[in-house]
């Protein structure tokens, strides 16, 4: 042992002797690199930043090497991680260098939070107008500085774990958030530049910059590459933090949106540039128009799509595992909004470039409507509908082939919207009586209307042809072709439907809440009796001037004409009281069958008794007979006494609230005295 001591004149453990050699070898080996790449004399913050990337590197290639050759010798011979020792000793040096060239480009900038350095407003060098290009190649080095560190960063998995965790590469990406802003600057700033270069150019170079046939410029295809290119940015990024990744999501969604603005602003001002808006002959117009939108849809679509290529869902999924859902939520909820309005915005404008198409044509599509609606019945269906049809194949579809499949779809939306409105105006006039057949003959144009825009689902799909007004429009010509009966019976289970939704018609037609009426109803089948108790009402408004009301209520079996024979009845006055309470009884002889009739109901009226005046109209209800207890159907088997049942709550309702189809129809039918009588007692119910 003596002569090994010697020999190997070690003054302390053989491990610590060979990792002391490996720290000064590491920082020797490290202080050379940095004399040679840092050798030339340095000329601006650009050659900084690029002599540190160099640097970053060549200890990227030295740590490929230790890991494959060097660490798996130390490791079989002496036990000992070479790759654990050296890579420590380098972390901190070059962490130091790197805080320092970025402290000289960026200043204290780079100890600034994401957020907080977003919310300050950009001094005017990011400005479109004074963009420079140095500012661009500084902010390229920066981001080769940052790949370089993001590739070295990879290798820190080598070290053990307990060591890993106080490296300083590991927050790397933390001293980059102003060179993230910088990047995000430029690149929105080059887009913007880009969108205007585009446009200008497809103005100067007009029709030679595309062929005829198709169906886009130059510039959409331009300006969708930069959104692919802001992609293929963000996906080099590998932001490691997720929240700042939101951040940073949060900032490239709105500059995308603004972009997507200024394209669509741009090339619609060159519609305006040609006085598009102000002629009346869109026929010179019509392969510009088609480029115009076309290519706005485009940029739309890129743009739409664009939170979906920068993977923003996943991030937020990630981001839920580390923080509270709510204000994960809020993030999502701020991308998706500004991706909806701006969409929605770029959608509105298209729509009101078509719009121009249509209000050209709306003259004399609106005749070639009135000739179907005003044809003698003499003229068959297809020579009254077949002006229309041969109308839209002559103004309207040649923009097929050049418009694409939604802007077609969005023009024929738009051609739909005024036949619509246009029809329902013509069957809304009061003071027009057509036949039982004209309507039919509407009925089948309407249908005729519907497969022609739909073509089979080629063109417009049919849950944008079947709007609110087309279901009105159906529903009023099914009335105008029923028979007056039919109709009132209708009448009555509207409003039954309307009594269940009385609170909400009350409030949007300004009207108070007119209370409640409690009752219980109950068929004796045997005795053929229909017995009918009313209980109590709640919450009356006050009709007398103290502030109260002398309530009663009438009952009777509604429509008339199911029941002739029933007359009406009514409980007794309870004076001075918005809480009156009447517990009676009254019977109606009913037989099983007239029970069962189809819209049948009680009729109850709510009045205030005057003994000078008229009396006040409260409000009134419905019950539906059929459905009474103890009247034997499939769906009613309580057969218990009327004591026992459960009182009935019915919300009071005013005529007037909702505004009655069946009852301006009943109007017109002056020449039928069961459609007049009818329309004139409840006008006078109206009115009260």
């Amino acid at each position: 042992m003596e002569i090994f001591h010697y020999c190997c004149p070690f003054q302390n453990d053989l491990q610590f002797e060979i990792t002391s050699i490996i720290k000064a070898g590491t920082v020797e080996w490290f202080d050379r690199m940095v004399t040679q790449i840092t050798k030339p004399r340095l000329r601006s913050d650009e050659d900084t930043l690029r002599n540190t990337s160099e640097l970053v590197y060549v200890i990227i290639a030295d740590a490929h090497s230790a890991v494959k050759y060097y660490n798996p010798i130390f490791e079989s011979i002496v036990k000992m991680s070479f790759y654990n020792i050296s890579f420590k000793k380098i972390d901190g040096k070059l962490m130091d260098i790197v805080i320092k060239a970025l402290e000289e480009e960026l200043g204290d900038q780079i100890h600034q939070s994401p957020s907080k350095l977003l919310e300050n407003k950009e001094s005017d060098a990011a400005d479109i107008l004074t963009f420079a290009a140095s500012a661009e190649q500084i902010s390229l080095s920066l981001f080769e500085l940052y790949l370089s560190l993001h590739e070295l960063a990879k290798y820190r998995i080598y070290v053990n774990e307990t060591d890993r965790i106080n490296l300083k590469i590991t927050q790397y990406h933390n001293y980059f958030g102003a060179a993230v802003k910088k990047w995000l600057s430029v690149a929105r700033n080059k887009i913007l530049h880009r969108i205007e270069r585009s446009v200008e150019k497809d103005k100067v170079e007009g029709s030679t910059t595309t062929a005829y046939n198709n169906k886009f410029t130059n510039s959409s295809l331009d300006v969708s590459n930069c959104f692919s290119q802001i992609s293929q940015f963000w996906r080099r990024l590998a932001w490691p933090d997720i929240i700042s990744s939101i951040t940073y999501l949060i900032k490239i969604t709105e500059d995308m949106a603004n972009a997507t603005r200024l394209y669509a602003t741009l090339v619609e001002g060159k519609l305006n540039a040609r006085k598009f808006y102000e002629t009346n002959d869109l026929s010179y117009y019509t392969h510009e128009l088609s480029l115009t939108v076309n290519d706005i849809e485009r940029i739309r679509e890129s743009f739409k799509t664009l939170p979906i290529e920068l993977s923003y869902d996943k991030l937020l999924v990630a981001a839920e595992k580390f923080h509270p859902i709510a204000v994960v939520d809020e993030y999502r909820k701020k991308i998706e909004t500004t991706v909806a309005m701006c969409s929605q915005e770029i959608t509105d404008r298209i729509y009101q470039i078509l719009s121009k198409v249509v209000t050209n044509v709306e003259m004399e599509l609106k005749q070639n409507l009135f000739h179907i609606i005003e044809a003698p019945e003499l003229i068959s269906f297809q020579d009254a509908t077949q002006p229309l049809f041969t109308f839209l194949e002559k103004r309207i579809f040649p923009y097929k082939e050049v418009l694409i499949r939604q802007n077609f779809t969005r023009l024929l939306e738009l051609v739909w919207s005024v036949l619509i409105d246009q029809l329902l105006s013509e069957i809304e006039k009061a003071s027009t009586v057509r036949s039982t057949s004209s309507y039919t003959r509407l009925t089948k144009a309407l249908d005729s209307f519907v497969d022609y825009f739909n073509a089979d689902e080629q063109y417009l799909p049919k849950d944008l042809l079947k709007t609110d007004k087309y279901k009105l429009i159906k529903k009023l010509l099914k009335y105008h072709t029923t028979d007056t009966h039919s109709l009132i019976k209708l009448y009555y289970q509207e409003k039954l439907h309307e009594q269940e939704r009385a609170v909400i018609i009350n409030q949007s037609s300004n009207l108070p809440d007119l209370g409640k009426l409690y009752c219980r109803a109950y068929y004796h089948l045997k005795e053929e009796t229909l017995y009918v108790e009313i209980i109590s009402c709640k919450n009356l408004k006050p009709c007398d001037s103290n502030g109260l009301s002398d309530p009663y209520v009438e009952v009777q079996l509604c429509p008339k004409f199911l029941y002739p024979h029933i007359e009406k009845q009514q409980t007794s006055i309870v004076k001075k009281t918005l809480n009156p309470s009447f517990n009676e009884k009254f019977e109606f002889r009913l037989t099983e069958k007239e029970c069962n009739l189809s819209g049948g109901v009680i009729h109850f009226t709510v009045m205030d008794h005057d003994l000078m005046w008229s009396n006040d109209f409260e409000g009134e209800a419905f019950l539906e007979i059929s459905k009474i207890s103890g009247i034997p159907h499939e769906s009613n088997s309580d057969t218990r006494p009327l004591d026992e049942l459960k009182q009935i709550e019915l919300s009071l309702t005013h005529p007037k609230a909702v505004r009655s189809r069946i009852i301006e129809i009943l109007e017109v039918r002056v020449s039928d005295k069961t459609a007049t009588e009818f329309v004139r007692r409840r006008r006078e119910t109206e009115n009260q």
